[in-house]
């Protein structure tokens, strides 16, 4: 039952900072809002789909299940294309493309042949992560060498990443286990998702760091170069 109370506690947490990190790209200046607009996107649709959890699931009792691989299929392509206007290279274009195609092609098959669609997809979650992963790595490879480091700390772009980083190199593992874990071994998994909720919390104040910074860029009093 404490772990119960804590994991609410955690997932509340959670989503005040998602609240937080989707209010600052909502008082941010429109030219900053235009360029981290995918970003304010996933947020948004992150949020409503965690109302719709509460009240549909938590009140009502519905299988949401549907609605959060729905969430799933959309984080990826909005990430490929707010990198993919950062990248100049045809290659890192075309592999992140690749990545993208396999992730729908892997989800497809999880939820007809696997999971299905009435099961949490932690599969596809996972490699929804792996996907995510890799474009946050590449960017990040990318930067550091046609910028000086100290320069690109500074930029909104690299709390972006370190949230991708951070939260998908936790959950991929939890995401990839879960199912083995509850289903096959019958152990509680909720101390699991305190870890996963707690990594989440770390996420969304990454995000809320680096729209911060990217409001700060528009804005008079701004200490910062564009």
């Amino acid at each position: 039952m404490a772990h119960l109370k804590w994991l609410t506690a955690i997932g509340i947490a959670q989503d005040a900072m998602m609240l937080a990190a989707l209010i600052i790209f909502a008082i941010t200046p429109k030219a900053g809002r235009k360029k981290f607009q995918l970003i304010g996107a996933v947020l948004a649709v992150g949020f409503f789909v965690d109302m719709m959890g509460f009240i549909g699931g938590g009140v009502f009792g519905f299988n949401m299940n549907l609605l959060n691989l729905c969430f799933t299929l959309f984080i990826v392509p909005a990430f490929f294309f707010f990198y993919r206007s950062k990248i100049s290279s045809p290659k890192i274009i075309t592999t992140f493309q690749v990545l993208m195609c396999l992730f729908f092609a892997f989800a497809l098959v999880n939820a007809i042949f696997i999971q299905g669609i009435t099961l949490i997809s932690t599969y596809t979650m996972a490699f929804r992560g792996l996907v995510l992963m890799i474009y946050a790595i590449t960017y990040h490879y990318v930067m550091t060498t046609e910028l000086p480091r100290p320069v690109y700390v500074k930029l909104p772009i690299f709390w972006v990443n370190c949230a991708l980083l951070t939260y998908y190199s936790v959950t991929f593992p939890i995401y990839l286990f879960t199912d083995y874990l509850y289903r096959d071994l019958k152990i509680s998994i909720i101390p699991i998702w305190m870890v996963h909720n707690s990594v989440g919390v770390l996420y969304y104040t990454f995000l809320s760091i680096g729209l911060w910074r990217n409001r700060s860029l528009y804005t008079p009093q701004s200490s910062l170069k564009r």
